[in-house]
């Protein structure tokens, strides 16, 4: 174990304070459990640090370099690029809902992760505004900030030609030191421009900046990332690491799950909630992603190639039934597909010429024939328990069975 990952609420900052001797935010205590003297890190989630990145930006009019970061320069883009032919859109993924967020699309992380995304940066360079230079370098710089702490499998650096996506093979990537040399001064030079402008109040200087939880959960989660990929790397047989990894994402899930299976029960008591774990765990390739959940995880397909054709439905033979005609009681077999109007007396083998003349004989009518009645089934006559009565379709039913059921106990081991 290597550390916990948390969000920004106040209970989770309140605990790694309690670690800490002065006023500082500590991202690492000694592991005294650990044989080897590693440390214990706390892990600030990187999802969740994207959404409170987002939302500054979208709450606050902030300020780099003489220029506005503004979220109006997206919304603006988004009413230009809506107006084009569908086929010449530069950011097809920009919907009404990325730029007007509601309490609940706030917590959605793939909003913010498609706003604050490479193609929206392209598409702000090439209107060619030099007002939106500062806006479309923030949004770049959140782009890989959060490109190298989500990297989720092996090929989506090849695949969609970003090296921050690639998976990390040793202790000196060059997005470590992309972080620590480029990312981290370009917060401080922002934070120290903000200080040197006169004429504004500490609170309006504050605005002009991402909020200063945002702020410390960033400055922790890149020292602690980049020591846990360097000690990553030092363990025996470790070849690639994916850091998406350090994100509290299935722990989202899970609790996803557990209020799909609750629905309406809101507040669920301990034994509702062992019920639906072990539900999940049941059905968990199906309950894998909650489909209006604000964590979208990874999709698992499931490859299921069978070329073998369908089982044809066996072909049911009519059975054939006796009828009875009432005459003479004697009982003459007749087919069921056979109309009552063609049911008529045997002829005589050898046939006078003389009666070839005489009519038929009459025809049976269909209010005369009449089913046997079935015998009465003798009563059930006293024997041993162990006795079998019915061995039919696999059931065996012993006279014990019986005995069983005529005391209402019928859930018997000796049944089932």
């Amino acid at each position: 174990v290597l550390g916990l990952s948390c969000d920004g609420a106040s209970p989770n900052r309140r605990l790694w304070k309690l670690h800490s001797s002065n006023d500082e935010l500590v991202y690492k205590v000694p592991n005294v459990f650990a044989d080897d003297g590693r440390d214990f890190y706390f892990i600030s989630d990187p999802p969740h640090l994207l959404k409170t990145i987002r939302n500054s930006f979208y709450n606050r009019p902030l300020w780099c370099n003489d220029q506005l970061i503004s979220w109006q320069h997206v919304v603006d883009l988004y009413y230009r690029d809506t107006a084009k032919a569908e086929d010449v859109r530069q950011v097809k993924k920009l919907k009404y809902e990325h730029v007007r967020l509601t309490s609940f699309s706030k917590m959605r992380v793939d909003l913010a992760a498609q706003v604050m995304s490479e193609s929206v940066y392209k598409a702000l360079i090439s209107a060619k505004d030099k007002n939106v230079g500062e806006t479309a370098k923030f949004i770049l710089m959140i782009d890989k900030y959060f490109d190298a702490l989500n990297v989720t499998n092996l090929n989506n650096g090849k695949h969609k030609i970003k090296s921050f996506q690639s998976p990390y093979t040793s202790g000196d990537d060059f997005r470590l030191k992309w972080m620590t040399d480029e990312f981290i001064p370009y917060l401080k030079s922002w934070e120290k421009g903000v200080e040197k402008r006169s004429g504004f109040t500490p609170q309006a200087k504050g605005m002009m900046i991402m909020a200063r939880e945002t702020r410390q959960g960033i400055d922790v989660t890149v020292k602690l990332f980049v020591e846990i990929v360097k000690f990553i790397f030092k363990i025996p047989g470790v070849k690639f690491f994916l850091s998406e990894r350090i994100s509290q994402d299935p722990l989202e899930n899970f609790f996803g799950c557990q209020r799909q299976r609750a629905r309406t029960a809101e507040n669920p008591n301990a034994l509702q909630f062992c019920k639906n774990s072990q539900a999940i765990r049941v059905i968990n390739s199906v309950c894998g992603n909650v489909p209006k959940g604000n964590c979208h995880g990874r999709a698992q397909s499931i490859d299921v190639q069978d070329d073998k054709p369908l089982s044809k439905r066996r072909r049911v033979r009519k059975k054939e039934t006796k009828l009875t005609v009432n005459e003479n009681s004697v009982a003459k077999p007749l087919a069921e597909t056979v109309p009552p109007s063609s049911v008529t007396k045997p002829v005589p083998e050898a046939v006078p010429p003389s009666s070839l003349s005489k009519p038929l004989p009459e025809v049976v009518s269909p209010s005369s024939v009449t089913k046997p009645i079935p015998e009465a089934v003798p009563p059930l006559q006293p024997g041993s328990q162990g006795e079998v009565l019915v061995n039919t379709y696999g059931i065996v039913l012993t006279r014990q069975d019986l005995l069983t059921v005529s005391n209402c106990g019928w859930l018997n081991d000796k049944i089932w």
